[in-house]
């Protein structure tokens, strides 16, 4: 494909994958997985599979809206993410950081640009009832400094959301902008209320809630390391699993069992026993990027390497 390729998104049901290019929107489909263009767009962001996997979603940021695209035949909707006059300030931006359903496919998590820094927001699924879930602080130094009246940049900035199983909470990660400002891994409940500290590494990838909605993965740098962690939000404890483990790891994702996880390091993708801590090979190529995202039904790895998208079968299970 000659478009650069971004993070591939498998259907809930493992059928299909999504992912944005630099102008379209493509799926493709079993049993061929020939590339399809769902929709053409200057500049989308990564898509989000409904949890009926019947339609896509992302954001259009030539367009500064959310897009919802059915493959069933259904109308498209666009969801406006800024008034005429919040076009006009520029505030409110949409970043091209993929939406977050629901469980129950009504409503939608984003990151927006507010005028200060970035911010997790929800919406309906018929674009009502936009709402800022995050809290971030400005900080008073100002973005443009020749311009005393313009936006101030924001202490940290928020990304990443990820709904819980069961809808009732959102995680996401709080990236330090300034000196001393508090970042980590958060939660916040899905109708509003206040964010949740859960530790302070800051995810450098994920946070993926684990299919029984009991821990969080994600990657980040504790000390001189960086290493995969899961997050019991429970007890609020920690457990890292690469810590006995010289590789890099610099992305991670869920087996759809819950007992393994897949990530890349270093150029290559291992899965991981979660129970054992072992690790094992899957395929090592000095092409490969980041994002590696396991099937549904446990056959298939798919990751992005240079330009293109790759299905890899996965390996037995860990002895």
């Amino acid at each position: 494909m000659a478009e650069d390729t971004a993070i591939p998104v498998w259907s809930p049901d493992g059928s299909g994958l999504a992912w944005a290019g630099e102008r379209a929107v493509w799926v493709a489909l079993a049993p061929d997985f020939e590339p399809i263009q769902v929709t053409p767009s200057p500049r989308p962001g990564t898509p989000a599979w409904h949890p009926d996997g019947d339609a896509i979603a992302f954001v259009d940021n030539e367009e500064r809206s959310l897009s919802i695209v059915s493959l069933v035949g259904n109308p498209p909707v666009e969801i406006p993410l800024l008034s005429d006059e919040l076009r006009e300030s520029g505030a409110l931006l949409p970043l091209r950081n993929a939406p977050a359903w629901s469980p129950d496919g009504e409503r939608l998590a984003l990151v927006t640009w507010d005028g200060n820094g970035d911010e997790i927001y929800v919406v309906g699924a018929d674009g009502a009832g936009l709402e800022r879930l995050s809290s971030v602080r400005a900080s008073g130094e100002l973005i443009d400094g020749a311009n005393p009246d313009g936006p101030t940049r924001a202490i940290a900035d928020a990304a990443r959301p990820a709904w819980s199983p069961t809808g009732e909470h959102l995680a996401f990660a709080l990236t330090p902008e300034v000196a001393r400002s508090t970042g980590g891994l958060y939660l916040v409940d899905g109708d509003g209320g206040s964010q949740r500290r859960q530790t302070p590494l800051v995810p450098l990838s994920g946070p993926r809630w684990s299919p029984d909605g009991r821990s969080l993965l994600f990657v980040a740098r504790s000390s001189a390391d960086t290493d995969i962690f899961l997050l019991f939000p429970v007890r609020k404890t920690l457990r890292n699993l690469t810590d006995h483990n010289v590789l890099v790891p610099n992305d991670a994702g869920w087996s759809a069992s819950g007992l393994e996880i897949v990530f890349s390091a270093e150029g290559a993708l291992y899965r991981l026993d979660v129970a054992t801590e072992r690790a094992q090979l899957v395929v090592d190529t000095p092409l490969l990027d980041l994002s590696p995202a396991w099937s549904p039904d446990g056959e298939w790895i798919a990751f992005r390497a240079e330009q293109d998208l790759f299905r890899q079968p996965a390996l037995p299970p860990i002895p």
